[in-house]
C-alpha cells in the first residue's frame, strides 16, 4: 500500500480478532436506535470481502457469534452500552446482592448449625425444641423459666401470636433455602436445617393447649422431648404425604414441605398419644396435663 502524499509503502495494522469484535458489538449497540441489527453488518462483511461467505473469512464466524450474542443481551435487558459497573464488586447492587445472600444463608444453616459434622437435621429439630422452650416460658411467664416479672398472655393471644410467628419463619425459610440450595448447588442440601427448625415448631405447637400455663418443667419437658421424638421419626421415615410433598415441589417451597408435613403428622401423633394416656390410664390424667405444676 502506497501513500499517495508521502511516496513510501505503509503498512496496513490488521486489528486483532478482540478489537474487530469489540468494536462491531459497540457499532451494533449505538447504530440499534436507527433500525440497523446484526445482520446488516454481516452483510457488509460479506461486501467488504468481495462477495464471499462471511464464514470463511478469518475469525469471522466467532466475530458474528459474538455479535449475535451481544444483540441477545441487548434484546434481555442490557447491552454492551450498559454499565458494566452494575455488577462489579464495587457497586451498590452487588453489596445488596452479597448482603441478601449472606443473610439467605445464614437463616438456612440456623447460624451455623447446618455445618454440624453428623446428623445436621437433629441439630436443627434441636434448635426448634429449644426455641419452643424459650417461647413457652416467656409467653405463660413461667417462673421455672425466670419469667415471674413477665405478665402472661392469654391463651387465645399466644397461639395466634405463636402462629403468626412459625408463618412467618415458614415464609422466611422458603426464601432463605432457595437462595442457599442454588448456592450449595445441590437440591435440599443436608446444610440447609431451617426447614427442621419450623417443621419442629409445628410438631409442639399442641402443646400450647394440651399443657397448662402453670404447668411444671417436667411437664413441659416430657411434652417438647415427646414431640421431638416424633418429628425425627417421621421426617426420617418419610410415610405418605411427608414424601409426596418433597417430590411434588421445587426450591425453598420443596425444602420447607416435607418437613411442615412432618411436622403436622407429628403434632397429630402428640394429640392422639395424650388422649390415649389419659383414656387408658385415667390415674393419670394423661401424659402432659397429669403433670401439674
Amino acid at each position: 500500500m502506497w501513500s499517495r502524499n508521502l511516496g513510501f509503502p505503509i503498512e496496513p495494522i490488521e486489528p486483532t480478532q478482540r478489537e474487530l469484535v469489540l468494536g462491531m458489538q459497540k457499532a451494533v449497540a449505538a447504530s440499534r436506535p436507527y433500525g440497523i441489527g446484526v445482520s446488516d453488518v454481516n452483510r457488509g462483511l460479506d461486501r467488504g470481502s468481495g462477495g464471499r461467505q462471511t464464514g470463511s473469512r478469518p475469525g469471522s464466524r466467532a466475530i458474528s457469534a459474538a455479535l449475535r450474542g451481544s444483540d441477545s443481551l441487548a434484546a434481555g435487558g442490557s447491552s454492551v452500552g450498559s454499565d458494566p459497573s452494575a455488577s462489579s464488586p464495587g457497586s451498590g447492587r452487588f453489596a445488596v446482592d452479597s448482603l441478601s445472600r449472606a443473610v439467605a444463608r445464614w437463616i438456612a444453616v440456623v447460624g451455623g448449625l447446618g455445618y454440624v459434622p453428623a446428623a445436621p437435621g437433629t441439630a436443627g429439630s434441636a434448635a426448634g425444641a429449644l426455641l419452643f422452650l424459650l417461647v413457652f416460658g416467656i409467653g405463660n411467664g413461667a417462673p421455672w423459666f425466670g419469667a415471674a416479672g413477665f405478665e402472661p398472655l392469654t391463651p387465645i393471644a399466644f397461639q395466634v401470636l405463636f402462629g403468626a410467628f412459625v408463618g412467618s419463619l415458614l415464609l422466611v425459610g422458603v426464601w432463605a433455602a432457595g437462595r442457599a440450595e442454588r448456592d450449595f448447588g445441590r437440591q435440599d442440601d443436608a446444610r440447609i436445617v431451617i426447614d427442621e427448625l419450623v417443621g419442629q415448631l409445628i410438631a409442639l405447637a399442641p402443646l400450647l393447649v394440651l399443657l397448662r400455663a402453670d404447668a411444671s418443667f417436667f411437664s413441659v419437658l416430657v411434652g417438647v422431648v415427646t414431640g421431638f421424638v416424633l418429628f425425627r421419626l417421621f421426617d426420617i421415615w418419610k410415610p405418605g404425604a411427608v414424601r409426596w410433598a418433597e417430590r411434588r415441589f421445587d426450591g425453598g417451597s420443596g425444602v420447607m414441605a416435607d418437613d411442615l408435613v412432618a411436622g403436622v403428622y407429628a403434632a397429630l401423633a402428640l394429640i392422639v398419644l395424650e388422649l390415649a394416656v389419659a383414656v387408658l390410664s385415667p390415674a393419670s390424667g394423661g401424659l402432659l396435663t397429669g403433670g401439674g405444676s
